[in-house]
């Protein structure tokens, strides 16, 4: 649904910086022994969501037709 893009960006990049976040702080870059995969995959994500968010932002309501 292309008028909600902006929405599961927008929580991607809630839920994955607080994931990212509890990685510096608490949990560690590597957990388990998995070399920082888990972290490297929420960062890239994130990235990647803030993106998408970036291209759809005329569609975000109310402050869509400002930006």
């Amino acid at each position: 649904m292309p008028k909600t893009v902006w929405l599961g960006a927008g929580l991607t990049l809630g839920v994955l910086g607080g994931a990212i976040i509890m990685h510096l702080t608490n949990l560690g870059i590597e957990i388990n022994g998995d070399s920082g995969t888990l972290f490297y995959m929420a960062v890239g994500t994130f990235i990647l969501s803030a993106m998408v968010l970036f291209f759809y932002r005329k569609d975000i309501p109310i402050i869509g037709k400002y930006i």
